[in-house]
């Protein structure tokens, strides 16, 4: 049985002990209320584009569908060559997030993850493909 007890500015609940006939046990809470969910980890982003650069891109994802019950605290974004590129992270709050010293004329894709209080989540699916340009001298 749970009462509200009101004592000046303040309003406290009472929970009372009930006796039974095996003993004595507290009574927990009232019968359909929710349990409180322990957080857990974000889903997997979604990357919506890549724009490559001089010796960089910039990735740009949606949120994951689930943030794991917990605020999303950063996003790391990893690229990866497939014929022997420099392979470079970058982490950022939001997107778009740019990573920087990617080899020009390799080819990469990139992922990115979601991090709370829990830990980091899943990677995204890979980006397309993609080349960073090399800087050009003017003429």
């Amino acid at each position: 049985m749970e009462t509200t007890a009101r004592t000046g500015r303040h309003r406290r609940l009472l929970t009372t002990c009930a006796v039974i006939a095996l003993g004595i046990g507290l009574i927990g809470a009232p019968a359909g209320a929710a349990k409180p969910t322990k957080p857990s980890k974000p889903g997997a982003p979604t990357i919506t584009a890549v724009k490559p650069g001089f010796h960089n891109v910039k990735v740009s994802f949606d949120k994951p569908a689930d943030n794991g019950g917990a605020k999303i605290v950063n996003y790391r974004v990893v690229c990866t060559s497939s014929d022997g590129g420099r392979k470079a992270s970058n982490s950022g709050p939001k997107s778009p997030i740019k990573v920087s010293g990617l080899t020009a004329g390799k080819t990469y894709t990139c992922t990115v993850a979601a991090k709370n209080k829990v830990g980091r989540g899943p990677a995204s699916s890979p980006s397309d493909p993609f080349s960073p340009t090399p800087h050009t001298k003017k003429a």
